[in-house]
This record gives C-alpha cells, sequence and structure tokens, in this order.
C-alpha cells in the first residue's frame, strides 16, 4: 500500500470552469474559456489584422506587431475586446492600458476557485474599476447572470468607465461607485451600504504597484521592456503610499475584522472570497505569511505569465468550503510551493480487490458517528468531528469542528485508488486524521479499529 497527496486528483462532482461552454464574441461562437485566453495571450495578428484594418499599420515586416508603440498596445486591447468579448470600447489614453490576458487569467482563476457557474447569478466587487473597467467588462462577459460593482476613488475613471458601460449596454450589470480611498474595502457611503447587505461572492483587486515614480523607474518590469515602451496612466492607477504591499495588507487585515466588524467594516461578513493581483513576489510571500498567522488556511495562490510580465493572484475566504485542487488553488511554480495551501485531496493506494476496497471503507464508515452517503464506489460523508478517534470514543466529544469528505474507489492498473477530498471543514488536523484512518483499513481490508 502507499499512500500518497496528489495535487491532480479527481473527485467525483468537483467542479471544473474549463469544461464548461460559454458564448463569448457573438451568439454563434462558443469557446472554451482556457481557449480564449491562449487566443487572446497570444493572437493571431495576421488573421486579426485581415479582419481588422486599424491594427494592420502596426504589423511590421514577418507580421510581427509593433508592442513598442504605445498606442499600438490600445488598439490591439480594443480589437481584442470586440473580437472575442463583443465589446465596442475607445480606450482612453490617459489611462493604463490592460494586458486583456492578464486580466482575463486572473477573471477565469477566481471564478474557478469561487466555483462559480457561467449562469450563476452572483454579485462581485471590482477593488479600483479603473477607467477601462475590464474586470466588470470581462466578468460580465464569460457570467450571464453576474452583477459587477465598480470601486474607485478618481472621479475622472469613473466618469469614463461609466461611458463605456451605457454605451456596451451594460447599466444594468455593471455599477460604478466613487468611494473614499480608506478604508478600502468597508463601505462609506449610502451605495456600498447596499451592496453589502447582500451576498458577495468575490471581490477582485488590481493594486497601485508603486510607491512613488522612483519605485517605477527602478521596477523590473520597466527595464525589461525598455524606454521605447512609455507608460501613461493616472497617478491613483500607479502609486500609492507604502506600494503595493501596504495597500493589499490593509486590505487583507479589514477582511480579518470581518466576522466582528463594526462600523464600515461590518459588511464584510457577507463576502465568501477576497482576492487581489500582486506585481512583486515578495508582496505575495507577505500576505501568506500575514494569514498563517492568522489562523486562515482557506486560501489559494496563482502565477500569471503572460509576456514580458508575471504577476500573481491570491485569495482567501473564511468560509469553511475547500478548494479543488484542480482549480489551480494550488501552484506548481517552484518558486511558489513554499506558499502553498494545505493539501485538501489525497490518494490512498491499496492492493485489495476493488470489491474489498470498497467493502473495507464501507464497513468502517458504518462505525463512525455521523453522516454517509452510499454511492456505490464512493461516498459523501458528514462528521461533527474527529469522531473516530479514541478521546471520541471515551468521551464521546468531537473535537476539531463539523467536515465532510467525498471518497471514490477507483480500478488501476494493478492496484486500488482511493481518492479523498475534503470538501468542507475548519481543521486541516480533522481532515489529516481522516485520510490516515482510511489509509490504515486499506494496508490490511479490515475496518476494525481498536479503542
Amino acid at each position: 500500500m502507499k499512500r500518497s497527496r496528489d495535487d491532480s486528483a479527481e473527485i467525483p462532482g468537483k467542479y471544473s470552469l474549463e469544461n464548461k461552454k460559454r458564448e463569448l464574441g457573438g451568439e454563434s461562437c462558443r469557446i472554451d474559456p482556457q481557449d480564449l485566453l491562449a487566443k487572446v495571450s497570444k493572437p493571431d495578428i495576421q488573421e486579426i489584422a485581415e479582419k481588422y484594418p486599424n491594427v494592420r499599420e502596426y504589423v511590421q515586416d514577418g507580421g510581427y506587431f509593433d508592442y513598442s508603440s504605445l498606442e499600438a498596445n490600445y488598439v490591439l486591447a480594443e480589437t481584442l475586446l470586440e473580437c472575442y468579448f463583443d465589446l465596442s470600447i475607445k480606450l482612453s489614453r490617459d489611462h493604463l492600458c490592460p494586458r486583456i490576458a492578464n486580466r482575463l487569467d486572473y477573471v477565469l482563476w477566481i471564478c474557478r476557485v469561487a466555483g462559480v457557474g457561467s449562469r450563476d447569478s452572483i454579485t462581485a466587487i471590482d477593488i479600483g474599476v479603473g477607467a477601462s473597467c475590464i474586470y466588470p467588462l470581462l466578468l460580465t462577459s464569460v457570467l450571464r447572470g453576474c452583477t459587477v460593482y465598480g470601486l474607485d476613488i478618481n472621479d475622472g475613471s469613473i466618469d469614463y468607465a461609466a461611458s463605456i458601460v451605457r454605451d456596451n449596454g451594460l447599466r444594468d450589470r455593471i455599477k460604478l461607485i466613487k468611494k473614499h480611498p480608506s478604508p478600502i474595502l468597508g463601505y462609506d457611503c449610502e451605495q456600498l451600504q447596499s451592496v453589502f447587505e447582500n451576498p458577495v461572492k468575490f471581490t477582485m483587486c488590481n493594486p497601485p504597484f508603486y510607491s512613488s515614480i522612483q519605485e517605477l523607474q527602478q521596477s523590473s518590469q520597466v527595464k525589461i521592456q525598455g524606454p521605447t515602451t512609455p507608460l501613461t496612466a493616472a497617478d491613483s492607477e500607479l502609486f500609492t503610499s507604502g506600494g503595493e504591499e501596504q495597500f493589499t495588507l490593509q486590505m487583507l487585515k479589514e477582511s480579518l475584522q470581518h466576522s466582528g466588524g463594526s462600523g464600515d467594516l461590518r459588511g464584510l461578513s457577507k463576502v465568501e472570497w477576497f482576492s487581489t493581483m500582486v506585481g512583486k513576489l515578495s508582496t505575495l510571500e507577505t500576505l501568506v505569511q500575514e494569514l498563517r498567522n492568522s489562523k486562515i488556511d482557506n486560501y489559494a495562490i496563482h502565477q500569471i505569465n503572460h509576456g514580458k510580465t508575471r504577476r500573481w493572484t491570491i485569495a482567501w475566504s473564511f468560509g469553511t468550503k475547500r478548494v479543488s485542487h484542480d482549480v489551480d488553488a494550488r501552484s506548481q511554480a517552484p518558486s511558489l510551493k513554499s506558499l502553498n495551501p494545505p493539501l485538501t485531496e489525497s490518494v490512498v493506494e491499496s492492493s485489495h480487490s476493488l470489491s474489498r476496497s470498497v467493502e473495507t471503507i464501507r464497513e468502517l464508515l458504518k462505525g463512525i458517528s455521523g453522516r454517509v452517503e452510499d454511492m456505490g464506489t464512493g461516498f459523501f460523508v458528514s462528521v461533527p468531528g474527529n469522531v473516530w478517534s479514541r478521546a471520541y470514543r471515551r468521551q464521546k466529544i468531537a473535537k476539531g469542528g463539523p467536515s465532510s469528505f467525498r471518497i471514490s474507489v477507483r480500478d488501476c492498473v494493478d492496484v486500488r485508488q482511493i481518492h479523498i477530498k475534503w470538501a468542507n471543514g475548519s481543521n486541516y488536523a480533522v481532515y489529516d486524521s481522516f485520510v490516515g484512518m482510511i489509509s490504515k483499513a486499506s494496508v490490511t481490508g479490515q475496518s476494525t479499529r481498536q479503542p
């Protein structure tokens, strides 16, 4: 017998956004989200230029696109939004030009983490919506039942974003709100109060990355791109006191107050997932350490790597629903392995027959206090705590809090695999103990437990 932890373990009933088709870029165009991401990440410039003449003038000999031209980047972004999302947009040349691939990657990832289906009716919040309104536009494109509230402190950004929303007929799905710089998450106006009174599936944020112009000039991104790539943006899009680390750390600390929040933070208990993008690995490390210091282990991290820029996203929840590994909650990047959240899926290998493996687990589960759904070669188990422990059998006190698990037994070559997924719970020790119990029983093929 071999007990292993497998990041790619597949559990019946898991959610996978990639397997769901969505209508994008017109009623007759059905594109898988990951295929769409590949298209906007590495666009076929020749094909696009043939269809959109305004792109053609920036195509150089050999079919290369002139990314060194700021105007060319704006034009390409506008064209990608029209081509694949059926959005008619004129981006402000006084504000940041959004990198569509990075933004779409973030959108698809947070949807997977939050377990959102394309037709689900949800509410999301974009903190720092910007003049391009890019996240609400992408969200409402891939999620038909999504309503997005875009927040910003800049009047000019709100006004320009409002014109984009109006021109694309999205005023019933995208709501723009001007707010004060502090608190970042809490509501500071009557409009936001009504937003936080209802469930919010997730928040998104693309924070200002820099604390000063000096930090911007010294950044590795500028060094890679070189001086031929100009940067145009409002100060509020680029700079914040203390840079992105202080901004995102403050946002995280505000979210930590959600359960017992008061005043401007009392509505945050309705938020299921908080998230943000960051531009520095050191910032991600700081945020993960803060979560761990606060005993929060229900989080997810992701690396975004399109073109020359590398970004990271992190999402955290105070709920008990655990995220499957297949939604990229844990990164495979070597530099991020130490930052990954705890495992929520395990694979136990047994040399016994399929029928004996299933029967062993069935008999084992009959002996514990809880609810067990028998699905033939799989089980769904809900327990009030570690009811299989010696302490429980002696004192009848379940410790660790409620948890639920999905189990499936699969017949592989020369071995049976028992897949165990932690579906719900707040205490990792309960999950780890449950896996240990299943593993021990699978070694002997017997369900008997000694007191």
